[in-house]
This record gives C-alpha cells, sequence and structure tokens, in this order.
C-alpha cells in the first residue's frame, strides 16, 4: 500500500506523509520496536506512530494496535483498532513537549503486555487480555494529519514476559553488602 506516499531521501530517512500508513512484512507477535521520529508538519487531530500485530490491511478489515503521538495536542495514545473504529485507548500527556527535534520512540510488546516509550520515559503500560487481543501481525508507520520522519526503526524479538510487579514491603529483602 500508499506507494505514491512514501520518499527516502539521500541521508536513508523514511518519510510518512499524512493520511497514510504503510506496512513491512515482518510478521510477530513478541517484539521490540525501537527507532526515532520527527513530527514536522501537524494539526488538529493529528497522529504519528507506529503500528504493530496488524492485520487486514484494507480500512474496512484492519485491525491491531498503534502508539501515537499528537504534536498538537502534546499527548501519545496507545490504541486498539477494528475496522475503522477505536475499540479501547490509553493516553497519557506528554512530560516533554515534542518539537521539531527527533525523538526516541519504543514500544515492547510481550504476549498481551504493551509498554510504550518516548524518550526512553514510559509513558504507557497495559495489560490487553480481553478476546479480541490480536496476538500477531505485520508493523507499520502512521502518519494521519500530519508529515512525519522516521529512523533508525529496529524490531527485535521481546522476552516471552515482561513484568512491573510492585514489590510488597515482605518481599523486600536486604541486599549484602558484599556478593
Amino acid at each position: 500500500t500508499g506507494k505514491d506516499t512514501v520518499a527516502t531521501s539521500d541521508d536513508e530517512i523514511y518519510y510518512q506523509l499524512s493520511g497514510t500508513s504503510n506496512y513491512t512484512s515482518f510478521n510477530g507477535g513478541n517484539i521490540t520496536i525501537d527507532g526515532r521520529i520527527r513530527v514536522n508538519n501537524y494539526n488538529a487531530n493529528d497522529a504519528s506512530g507506529i503500528t504493530f500485530r496488524v492485520s487486514g490491511l484494507t480500512p474496512v478489515s484492519m485491525k491491531g494496535y498503534a502508539f501515537v503521538i499528537s504534536r498538537y495536542y502534546q499527548t501519545c495514545e496507545l490504541k486498539k483498532e477494528y475496522g475503522n473504529s477505536v475499540v479501547a485507548s490509553i493516553s497519557s500527556p506528554l512530560y516533554a513537549p515534542i518539537d521539531d527535534n527527533w525523538h526516541d520512540i519504543k514500544i515492547v510488546v510481550s504476549n498481551n503486555y504493551v509498554k510504550c516509550y518516548i524518550d526512553n520515559v514510559l509513558y504507557v503500560s497495559a495489560s490487553v487480555p480481553d478476546a479480541i487481543t490480536y496476538s500477531s501481525g505485520f508493523i507499520g508507520l502512521l502518519a494521519s494529519n500530519s508529515t512525519s520522519d522516521f529512523d533508525d526503526i529496529i524490531v527485535t524479538p521481546s522476552p516471552a514476559k515482561i513484568f512491573d510487579i510492585p514489590l510488597a514491603p515482605a518481599n523486600v529483602k536486604a541486599i549484602p553488602d558484599s556478593i
């Protein structure tokens, strides 16, 4: 899809134009996606980011997840989409503004657990265990009402389990001075 909407430059930066998504042939479930994003042109309702575990590559049949940044609203959001509808989402205000500079983006997906980072700050950490959870699929780059650049996108396998378990005081043990 989107043959005429994607361009690369001599510096090997991937340019994603407004209103498009382009999917790679990578098909995975438990993955970590690292890269850099720069949101250039934007307006109200903008969204730039990465989609993952996507199947059904037409607007009516598409289902999957997206982690997107809105430069206009200075928020980020993890969305679960089915067809043309968002069936669930978690959003967060940004602690530092998204500007004309490059920003690191990272998504860690393991089974039904997703963690999303911008500039090494964890913004969204969610368990998605419901019945229509999508366990594998394509990844893609997304720009809607914006023009964004993507660089250094690396996809690697994630461990089968990632946990954020708070330690109860009874479970905390003293660390010896020497090991």
